[in-house]
């Protein structure tokens, strides 16, 4: 999964020194995960593209790994986007995660804390250094 942020930059260095934006709060956020739900109850805690597991209740951390690439490469004044590759992805959106799933997926709630960086993806996505099941 890549996020691109959703910003269009006019050089590749603009695009790379882009900073993270800083939680003032918590944030409220959705992630699919491997599994199903038993009464109610989500059981299941792979993630669906790399493979990493997730433990209720604990705190992720992660770094930002970032590249960039054309918006439009045919033209003479191509601009540029920043992907941010890796990082602990999710949707700020429910409804958005559910369309998003596969039919052997679930949608987990999580937090992003007070304090973490994230950046805002240009399709309703998130990518943050932190990153808490609960």
């Amino acid at each position: 999964m890549c996020l691109t942020v959703s910003r269009v930059f006019t050089t590749k260095y603009e695009a790379l020194s882009y900073p993270a934006l800083v939680a003032i709060k918590d944030i409220k956020v959705y992630k699919v995960l491997i599994g199903r739900r038993i009464l109610g109850i989500p059981f299941g805690n792979m993630a669906p593209f790399r493979k990493f597991h997730y433990a209720w209740r604990k705190k992720y951390t992660a770094e930002f790994s970032k590249s960039t690439s054309y918006t439009s490469p045919w033209t003479k004044n191509a601009k540029f986007n920043l992907d941010i590759d890796a990082g602990l992805h999710a949707y700020v959106d429910k409804g958005l995660a559910i369309s998003n799933k596969d039919k052997e997926c679930i949608v987990v709630q999580m937090t992003i804390p007070k304090g973490s960086e994230f950046y805002l993806g240009s399709r309703g996505d998130i990518v943050s250094n932190c990153l808490i099941y609960k």
